[in-house]
């Protein structure tokens, strides 16, 4: 099983963090399959949330994301974990479209809580196929740090 692994901090309270993830998931989470968080869901505030992610079943199985934030000088460092990814064609392009994704999400949770900036394209291109590339291989671990 694979699973993808990104770090960000956010010069940003964790409490604030927290709540911009939970109550404006319309912009975190504008580049993902749904609009709000699926369920279930566990939260344990303002430190973690873990949800069953069902939009990896048609490939085999519901996976799990989870999120940590942990205070770190002055900010929120954001820990997000999506695991039991599969092996196979079809489980790494979907790898791959999780992680631009994922990227997408805590760049857009960065702006929010940081700028009070909607990372959100024009409504115009609201609606409008996306595509994701990454270049990094996808047969092993995929990890990516920084803001």
């Amino acid at each position: 099983m694979h699973q993808i692994h990104i770090q960000s901090v956010v010069a940003a309270a964790r409490a604030e963090v927290w709540h911009a993830q939970l109550h404006r998931t319309e912009v975190v989470l504008d580049a993902l399959p749904e609009p709000r968080w699926p369920g279930p869901r566990v939260e344990v505030s303002p430190e973690s949330l873990t949800v069953s992610w069902p939009h990896t079943a048609p490939l085999g199985a519901p996976t799990e994301m989870a999120v940590d934030l942990d205070e770190v000088g002055g900010g929120t460092r954001v820990c997000l974990r999506h695991r039991g990814l599969g092996e196979g064609l079809a489980w790494d392009e979907a790898i791959g479209e999780c992680f631009a994704a994922w990227l997408q999400a805590l760049a857009a949770l960065g702006l929010l809580v940081e700028r009070g900036v909607d990372a959100r394209p024009a409504a115009a291109l609201r609606g409008a196929v996306r595509h994701f590339a990454s270049g990094r291989s996808l047969r092993s671990r995929i990890r990516c740090s920084g803001r």
